[in-house]
């Protein structure tokens, strides 16, 4: 009587442990996902820090080729997209708004408002940019412990 696998689907003779093609073990359950994918934290890491570097398109090629394979990569390139479209947009209409505050103020002002209000950009400019490390560092972080992480202030477009 023959045994087949339940990893490849080989046929293998009775008093065989292991499977003669795949080295499977006979009877052994067989897991959807590698051992490596559910506990090794490593890609969903490098998600978010290369994210750092090349926003927006990083996390959705990571989010369109993990999506089947590692939910918790899936998972952490969804919420870092998110977060990175949210904080691009919310970038641009700061500042506009800024840009067009500075305008206003610098022709009521004889240029002075104009100078308080480019001051006024790159102050905000800077806040945002730390503020944005600052929770990408947080999201790597808890990437490395396989948790998930929800940015505050993201908008959920992709879920």
């Amino acid at each position: 009587m023959a045994k087949f696998c339940t990893q490849c689907g080989n046929q293998n003779a009775d008093d065989l442990i292991f499977c003669g093609q795949c080295g499977q073990k006979s009877g052994a359950p067989v897991s959807v996902q590698t051992s490596s994918a559910t506990s090794d934290p490593s890609l969903a890491v490098v998600t978010v820090v290369v994210s750092i570097f090349l926003p927006i398109i990083f996390p959705l090629v990571m989010w369109l080729t993990q999506k089947n394979q590692n939910k918790h990569v899936e998972s952490t390139a969804k919420e870092v997209l998110n977060f990175q479209i949210t904080y691009v947009v919310g970038l641009i209409v700061i500042m506009i708004a800024l840009g067009v505050l500075s305008l206003v103020g610098g022709l009521m002002s004889y240029g002075v408002g104009a100078f308080f209000g480019v001051m006024l950009m790159g102050l905000v400019n800077f806040v945002m940019g730390v503020t944005y490390l600052v929770l990408m560092i947080i999201a790597a972080v808890k990437a490395s412990k396989t948790e998930d992480y929800r940015f505050p202030f993201a908008v959920r477009l992709i879920r």
